[in-house]
């Protein structure tokens, strides 16, 4: 299957999974209106919380999997927005030097990053994504106080490997075909 059908297959399935989740996020706030109901339970916050996350997680995947034709362009603080729903945990502190709209594609470019990055950070630490004014270049770099040996889903960014990755390593391995696809150079360095 090539890129392109994968990724409109991928589109597709946020698309449907995301109208049921809408419609559970709707019915949780009409209970909440409801006087007779305890919305401040912990099972009902349970539900809200995962709601919110299930939503923003596919939101977020829409993005970094989806297809998308150069030239469409992605606000600043939507592209921000998106990502900090998943990553504005405990665990990560996610910073940002992004000031104006970008390029859908560069969008899903750094979504994949950030994927990869995450699996580098077992134990979580700083992110941080800049683009210079004219988004000729865009840097994320990652820190954490645990030193770490380098994931080895990052040596597909410089070798030609065959062999598909475990689907917990996936982005390394769509990372490389899409920014291949639009012409990006992607590069690694672990210190």
């Amino acid at each position: 299957m090539s890129l392109d059908i994968s990724n409109i297959v991928a589109s597709r399935i946020c698309h449907d999974i995301i109208s049921p989740i809408g419609a559970i996020h709707n019915g949780l706030e009409l209970i909440s209106m409801t006087a007779s109901l305890d919305v401040k339970s912990p099972e009902m916050a349970l539900i809200h919380d995962s709601c919110q996350d299930a939503r923003a997680r596919i939101e977020f995947f829409r993005v970094a999997f989806g297809t998308y034709q150069t030239g469409q362009l992605m606000d600043a603080p939507k592209v921000q927005g998106i990502a900090n729903a998943i990553y504005t945990t405990p665990r990560f502190d996610l910073r940002w030097h992004l000031e104006s709209a970008i390029d859908r594609t560069w969008a899903q470019v750094i979504y994949m990053g950030l994927m990869c990055v995450e699996r580098q950070l077992t134990l979580g630490g700083t992110i941080t994504v800049a683009a210079n004014a004219d988004h000729i270049r865009i840097r994320i770099t990652a820190t954490s106080e645990r030193t770490t040996v380098a994931h080895p889903g990052w040596e597909r960014l410089s070798s030609d490997l065959k062999e598909l990755p475990a689907p917990a390593d996936v982005q390394f391995h769509l990372l490389t075909n899409i920014a291949g696809a639009y012409g990006f150079a992607v590069e690694f360095n672990h210190r």
